[in-house]
């Protein structure tokens, strides 16, 4: 019976984690366009078909459409399934770390806005500055609850200082307003110490895909994805007991 109720409660957790991230979706699609992420409902970018209820269930309905819209077979992006599938794991892993708690739901916003925040970037080399500042405020209440209320301030200013110069020796601007906010929600995640490390290491990630986009003639690299890559890395790692999951 226990062992029932504890997969019940993950599954819960993975559900509603779907659904945000369905969420994540729209504020994905709307957002960078000016589109209001309440009103109207969903529908077909290609036929103009408002998207019934029943073919809007994350992860099922892709699966079940193999992929495409139900009037027209216009090809639905992956990404939208990709997404859902994301936020639910993440959802699942900060449960399992934090159980139902105040950190959880902080977190669990805050990772889910991320992710959104990275997809935009990747696609527009742009982000919602409004959601941006949200999801900093949401990093900045969790940092408050752990009695933390400069890591934010310091990250971010490293980060501002950085832009300064390689913005001065490259004679050209070097990094987003946008970038320099996530150092903050990573500052207020993961403390000082660990930031360092997933800085460091959102760097290691992101050089080989800056080389590949210099190649292609494109001069302007996405950063928020790496920099949301390596805070969860770093967060999950330092956070989940690796000899229970092993």
């Amino acid at each position: 019976m226990t062992s029932s109720i504890f997969l019940l409660d993950y599954l819960i957790i993975f559900s509603l984690g779907l659904a945000i991230g369905s969420f994540c979706n729209v504020l994905i699609y709307r957002m960078p366009k000016g589109l209001s992420f309440i009103a109207p409902s969903s529908k077909c970018p290609k036929c103009d078909t408002r998207i019934k209820l029943y073919h809007n269930i994350p992860l099922i309905s892709y699966l079940f459409l193999r992929g495409k819209c139900h009037s027209c077979d216009e090809k639905i992006s992956f990404m939208y399934f990709f997404v859902e599938l994301v936020v639910g794991l993440v959802f699942v892993g900060l449960f399992y770390i934090n159980s139902f708690s105040l950190d959880f739901i902080l977190l669990s916003l805050v990772f889910s806005f991320l992710i959104a925040l990275a997809i935009m970037d990747l696609r527009h080399i742009h982000i919602s500055e409004s959601l941006a500042i949200l999801t900093l405020t949401l990093a900045f209440i969790y940092q408050i609850t752990k009695g933390n209320y400069f890591d934010i301030f310091i990250l971010m200013g490293f980060f501002y200082a950085i832009r300064l110069i390689v913005s001065y020796a490259l004679k050209q601007e070097a990094m987003g307003e946008g970038d320099i906010i996530i150092a903050g929600i990573i500052g207020s995640v993961l403390g000082l110490e660990a930031s360092i490390e997933a800085v460091l290491l959102s760097c290691a990630i992101a050089i080989p895909f800056a080389i590949y986009l210099r190649i292609k003639g494109k001069l302007e690299t996405p950063f928020v994805p790496f920099l949301t890559i390596a805070l969860m890395i770093v967060y999950f790692y330092k956070n989940l007991n690796m000899d229970v999951l092993i």
